[in-house]
């Protein structure tokens, strides 16, 4: 298999750009698998994920999504149901093709 190179630079893949809020927990020719945790009131650098991707949500809280430019493109606040959880978990599955 050979992976076609991702349009953005290497600088903004996750465990680069957001170091902090990504752990690598296992990597191989296949796959990539990070642990992803965001605190209540963190703000996550814009980053990217190389591969396509399959996330299991361990839990969730609201959160404000923005792009590179600072606009808000997501606020789940501003949804009827307000998530509570301390903290946004999740493990991601790159899938390397």
């Amino acid at each position: 298999m050979s992976a076609a190179q991702p349009p953005w630079p290497d600088e903004l893949d996750a465990l680069v750009a957001a170091p902090t809020h990504h752990t690598l927990l296992l990597e191989n020719e296949r796959l990539r698998v990070l642990d992803t945790r965001v605190e209540r009131g963190d703000s996550v650098p814009v980053h990217t994920h190389r591969s396509p991707s399959i996330q299991y949500l361990a839990s969730v809280s609201d959160f404000v999504r923005r792009d590179s430019d600072g606009l808000i493109t997501a606020d789940t606040r501003e949804t009827t149901s307000s998530l509570q959880a301390p903290l946004i978990h999740a493990i991601v599955v790159e899938l390397k093709a």
